[in-house]
């Protein structure tokens, strides 16, 4: 088994709301904002970092993925 395929395995049955959630805020320090990441990650696996990304780059990067999109299907991240 792959390392990828393990990982796989292992948080496949991770729910969204079970994942911790890091809020990047513009007052935050970046060494606060890892460090909060980090320990997520330890105890999570996984944790999402929200505002990481501009709106203008989450916009053009669901610009470029649109034509790979799968017709009937739907993503809603934020």
């Amino acid at each position: 088994m792959t390392v990828g395929e393990e990982l796989q395995s292992q948080y496949q049955e991770t729910k969204v709301s079970e994942i911790p959630v890091v809020e990047l805020k513009s007052s935050a320090s970046g060494d606060a904002v890892a460090h909060e990441a980090i320990e997520a990650l330890k105890v999570a696996g996984v944790c999402i970092v929200r505002n990481l990304l501009s709106q203008s780059i989450v916009d053009k990067v669901r610009q470029e993925l649109q034509p790979y999109e799968q017709e009937g299907t739907s993503f809603e991240g934020k």
